[in-house]
This record gives structure tokens, C-alpha cells and sequence, in this order.
């Protein structure tokens, strides 16, 4: 769950272009009918590093009605 909401997290390995290894931190929120999909991509070797930074940002999330 994400802030009481229930979420899933996914990380994507890939390749941007031809020499770009990038990484993805995707978390996907249910809120009753509407999904909701929050993204963060870095090149892999910045990926680990603002991993921290990624998941502090996805505890601001909030659903405003």
C-alpha cells in the first residue's frame, strides 16, 4: 500500500538509443476505478543512487478529490 492506497511497485531494466542503459522505478496505484501510474528513469548508474530520493517522492503521493 501506498499512503493506505494499494499499489504495485515494478522496476524496468532497458536500453534509450543505441549506448543508454536505463532503469525504471514504476509504481502502479488503484483508487477505486482510476489507476494511476508514477514514473522515475535514470541511466542505470544513477538509478541506485536516486533510488532514495525515488521512493521519498512516491510517499508524497496523494489522491485529491
Amino acid at each position: 500500500t501506498l499512503n493506505t492506497i494499494p499499489a504495485v511497485r515494478l522496476v524496468f531494466s532497458g536500453r534509450k538509443g543505441n549506448n543508454s542503459d536505463i532503469n525504471e522505478l514504476t509504481y502502479v496505484i488503484l483508487d477505486g476505478t482510476t489507476v494511476w501510474y508514477v514514473q522515475y528513469t535514470a541511466e542505470i548508474t544513477e538509478f541506485y543512487n536516486l533510488l532514495a530520493n525515488f521512493e521519498s517522492s512516491i510517499k508524497t503521493f496523494r489522491v485529491v478529490k
